[in-house]
């Protein structure tokens, strides 16, 4: 494969912004040099955020651009990093979709089924990859930990349990309902496509219920839609298998117990236990009987660089990537069948 010179930009300088940013930049020695990214162009609505991606980052003035649609325009890009706020994932995506370029979106892809399928079916029309930034799709670990699975260590039907316990987030509109859907949608989806990944099979059964932690609370008295923040949520899968979070981002601002996350996967043969995003443990029994242990490492770093690298490749190769608009998609339709479950009191069937 001949060298390749991919012309970015990325919407939005917030935190993930800047780590999409920051891994074009490193593509090339991603790739031994086969593929570099240019960085054509910056894009955000708020001046001071630019300036400082400008100065940590080596950009130069011309780069920056306050909206998106100049920015396409002016740069003609071959491919964009999508990194605002859910609500408008699809009408960013969508414009350079129509632009000719090929689109990596952050998690989840959109608030609606009509939206997902928008968008998957812009990308199919105009012949571009459409990518979805499931990171953990990337995760050393969780390449390991499906060897412990295919190996018959854990034994099946598996059992996955996942907390996180946070307070209110300091970016309030994450706890829009119609701006990033609250935890369910936002963070959950993750381990929904995780979930689908690791047992290799569909779910077909959401249940739950849920609650509004943050209502009343003052860091949130402004958004009038507050998005449901507290919940408990079981996915069951045609395998056998099942997904099992507790969740919360109402906490009070405060707590000395800072942020509670972690993941216990269990078989009828041992368990693993840590935290998918760090590390995870294994403890079963070996031929012998004696407790035998290996622990599964991770680079959380590491795990956003190859997400870029491999829509790269994706790109260069005429290949889908790992995680591509239909696994953002099926993603989707789990995260909306719990708040349906949650609403409904009603198992969801899917």
């Amino acid at each position: 494969m001949a060298g390749r010179s991919l012309k970015v930009v990325v919407v939005g300088a917030g935190d993930m912004g800047l780590r999409h940013l920051k891994g074009w930049q490193n593509l090339a020695a991603t790739t031994e040099g086969l593929i570099e990214g240019e960085i054509v162009g910056l894009v955000d609505d708020a001046p001071a955020r630019l300036e400082a991606a400008r100065e940590s980052f080596g950009l130069a003035t011309r780069q920056l651009f306050s909206d998106y649609r100049s920015a396409f325009a002016q740069a003609r890009p071959d491919v964009v990093s999508v990194c605002v706020p859910t609500a408008f994932h699809v009408p960013v995506g969508l414009a350079a979709i129509e632009q000719g370029a090929n689109v990596l979106v952050e998690k989840p892809l959109a608030l609606s089924l009509d939206q997902a399928d928008a968008i998957i079916e812009a990308a199919e029309r105009k012949g571009v990859v459409l990518g979805v930034g499931f990171m953990l799709r990337y995760s050393p670990a969780l390449r390991q930990v499906k060897e412990w699975v295919s190996s018959g260590k854990l034994g099946r039907p598996l059992y996955f349990f996942s907390e996180n316990l946070m307070e209110v987030r300091p970016k309030v509109l994450m706890h829009h309902k119609n701006v990033n859907g609250g935890p369910l949608m936002d963070f959950w989806c993750h381990h929904f496509d995780l979930w689908s990944l690791l047992f290799d099979s569909q779910p077909v059964s959401v249940a739950g219920y849920g609650t509004v932690f943050a209502k009343g609370k003052p860091e949130v008295a402004g958004i009038t839609e507050l998005a449901i923040d507290t919940a408990g949520v079981i996915v069951r899968y045609a395998s056998g298998d099942v997904g099992q979070l507790s969740t919360t981002w109402g906490l009070p601002r405060g707590l000395s117990t800072g942020m509670i996350s972690g993941d216990r996967l269990v078989g009828p043969n041992g368990i693993a236990i840590g935290d998918i995003r760090k590390n995870l443990t294994l403890h079963s029994l070996n031929l012998q009987g004696t407790e035998q242990t290996e622990v599964a490492e991770n680079n959380l770093v590491q795990f956003w660089q190859d997400e870029i690298t491999d829509l790269a490749k994706a790109i260069v190769q005429g290949q889908r990537p790992a995680a591509g608009g239909k696994e953002g998609r099926e993603a989707l339709r789990v995260s909306l069948a719990a708040l349906e479950a949650i609403e409904t009191g009603k198992t969801v069937n899917l």
